[in-house]
């Protein structure tokens, strides 16, 4: 199987890096992409940088030139009343940046984005006790208080970041199996982000990792 694997950081993805072998480094539109095997695997893996705009060209490339069967998202995010270290697994992300009631039905814009089912149970009877579901909000801004949200209804909702919901559109629109994988680096309203950063990227990604050898 052809697996593309993104981070929006470079830890993000450093510790599934570690684990590829026959490793070689190709360019495309301007992102390095680090091509390699797990198991019996081709892996994908690269660094879209931060925010819904970057994630998408970067996400957009990788189909592009490789045609992957499924994507991973991995990487960190802020907490919706979810505990630090937790590693959420969305089964469905959205926006709270898009405030335009009318746009799904005039424009074609879809405001939800669904993981694939297959991918989605194959995860949680991996992990079963180890992640938490629910819904990951998706914006461009590095939010620390709930009222930064615009008013969106929190139900369901247990993290928030910057490229989730990027990610999971261009894999809806372009016809993509994905998967996410976000581990709670901080509260909101708390300064806590450098503190848990290295320790929740990791936590993602190694389960982003047992994944990739279990499928």
């Amino acid at each position: 199987m052809i697996i593309g694997v993104i981070g929006a950081l470079k830890q993000e993805i450093e510790f599934i890096k570690n684990s590829l072998t026959n490793v070689k480094m190709e360019k495309h539109s301007g992102f390095s992409f680090f091509v390699g095997n797990i198991n019996n695997h081709k892996v994908i893996l690269t660094v879209s940088g931060v925010g819904k705009v970057n994630m998408a060209i970067c996400a957009t490339t990788l189909i592009n030139a490789y045609n992957p069967e499924m994507l991973i998202n991995t990487g960190i995010a802020g907490s919706i009343n979810t505990n630090i270290g937790s590693v959420v697994l969305p089964k469905v992300t959205k926006y709270y940046d898009f405030i335009f009631d009318e746009a799904e039905d005039n424009m074609g814009f879809h405001g939800v984005f669904k993981t694939n089912k297959i991918l989605f149970d194959k995860a949680l009877s991996l992990f079963k006790d180890e992640v938490v579901t629910g819904t990951i909000l998706t914006g461009d801004r590095f939010v620390t208080n709930k009222n930064q949200l615009n008013g969106i209804s929190l139900r369901n909702v247990k993290a928030i970041d910057m490229e989730s919901g990027a990610f999971a559109q261009t894999c809806f629109r372009l016809k993509k199996k994905f998967l996410i994988f976000r581990c709670i680096s901080d509260h909101l309203d708390e300064n806590e982000f450098y503190d848990n950063k290295e320790f929740s990227v990791t936590l993602a990604a190694s389960l982003c990792l047992k994944f990739i050898e279990n499928i």
